[in-house]
């Protein structure tokens, strides 16, 4: 779960999928995938969310004092580990609320990421209420360097996509209507070019 502070609200569940390049699902079959997360995470509610994390995080061996570390205690503590307090009350609330919104992150990582997918991940992100990234790491080696170099692809601040009440859908028709604002000669000029 990562807080999330662009204005679509706190505690947005995010999913991570790494594939490399010379998986042949890379191509096609790995959107097919996470849209079928993204189904099956629509129907969680917050507990599953809290549950599955306190799970993961058992399983890490991570502590707290003399205990197995939990979601809340992993939330409350800054990028250097140190503690920021408490975590507001409304956790569950923010998470159940992004959820019904299908506010959902999901990231694909490979070293190398095809045209298509970019694409694709692009369109989709412009007609729907969750986003899907690509983070590319591609690796180079200078003698004994390793270097790894991130890209990501898919972020879209508008959406341009999406459909809002206000926006007008244009047919031919209402597209001429529209442009009847326009003098004679304009009107003319965008009617030939059509």
């Amino acid at each position: 779960v990562s807080q999330s502070r662009y204005g679509r609200g706190d505690c947005v569940l995010t999913v991570i999928e790494t594939k490399l390049a010379r998986n042949s699902q890379i191509r096609r079959e790995v959107i097919g995938q996470v849209l079928e997360y993204v189904a099956q995470l629509s129907k969680w509610q917050a507990h599953d969310v809290v549950k599955q994390a306190n799970q993961y995080l058992a399983s890490t061996g991570i502590k707290v004092g003399d205990r197995t570390a939990n979601i809340m205690d992993m939330l409350r503590l800054d990028q250097e580990g140190e503690s920021v307090g408490e975590f507001p009350n409304d956790l569950y609330e923010s998470i159940e609320s992004n959820l019904r919104k299908g506010i959902i992150k999901l990231v694909i990582a490979s070293d190398s990421i095809p045209e298509t997918l970019k694409d694709t991940v692009a369109f989709i992100n412009s007609f729907s209420n969750f986003d899907i990234y690509v983070l590319q790491i591609q690796s180079y080696q200078k003698d004994n360097l390793q270097i790894y170099a991130p890209t990501v692809f898919g972020f879209n601040n508008n959406r341009l996509g999406r459909i809002d009440s206000d926006r007008i859908q244009w047919g031919e028709e209402s597209f001429f209507e529209s442009l009847s604002k326009l003098d004679m000669e304009e009107f003319k000029t965008v009617q030939k070019l059509y």
